[in-house]
């Protein structure tokens, strides 16, 4: 119950925040755009995802999928600390 109400928090911050820090950030010139390359990256994970986390736990299991998965998650950790901390005028 607990993990619920924690990832439907998160949800709902991170509803907030995909909108507004681009706008915070970039500012509102080309705020569309923005928007679009943003979100593509995360449509296509969200429809291939699933497909190929189900073709690696059928032919390896479940730990390379952990460790894949694992990997994946350290490498965007470390994209994000590429992220710029300032604003860009």
């Amino acid at each position: 119950m607990l993990g619920s109400a924690l990832y439907g928090a998160g949800n709902g911050i991170l509803t907030i925040i995909r909108g507004t820090l681009p706008l915070a950030l970039f500012g509102q010139i080309g705020y569309a755009t923005r928007m679009g390359l943003i979100g593509r990256p995360v449509m296509i994970a969200l429809a291939f995802g699933p497909l190929i986390s189900a073709y690696i736990l059928e032919k390896w299991g479940i730990n390379v999928l952990l460790i894949t998965l694992i990997s994946m998650a350290i490498i965007a950790l470390f994209g994000t600390l590429k992220l710029p901390t300032y604003q860009v005028k």
